[in-house]
């Protein structure tokens, strides 16, 4: 557990945990866990403010860059489409 101030930025969270974890920042993804999920994996420039008090962050160690798991997400996450009901014609005799 880390602690830096609210007024800063998750560039700040990267820095603090870069002392202490035996593995390079750039293997690091950080994440945004509300109620059991992951809601958003977070930019460096992300301010602390703009975290729900509730929320916990977690460090999680990848074999991937954060950016190709990020872009894997966009690609590959299923995306909420809004269905357009259907219309039949109907043919009056």
């Amino acid at each position: 557990s880390i602690t830096v101030p609210r007024s800063s930025t998750v560039s700040r969270v990267e820095k603090a945990l870069s002392s202490r974890l035996p593995v390079p920042m750039s293997s690091v993804l950080l994440a945004e866990v509300y109620r059991s999920r992951i809601h958003r994996y977070l930019d460096p420039n992300l301010p602390l403010s703009d975290v729900r008090a509730e929320d916990q962050l977690f460090a999680f160690e990848t074999l991937q860059t954060a950016q190709d798991l990020v872009r894997y997400q966009e690609r590959h996450a299923p995306t909420r489409q809004r269905r357009e009901p259907r219309t039949e014609e109907v043919k009056a005799s």
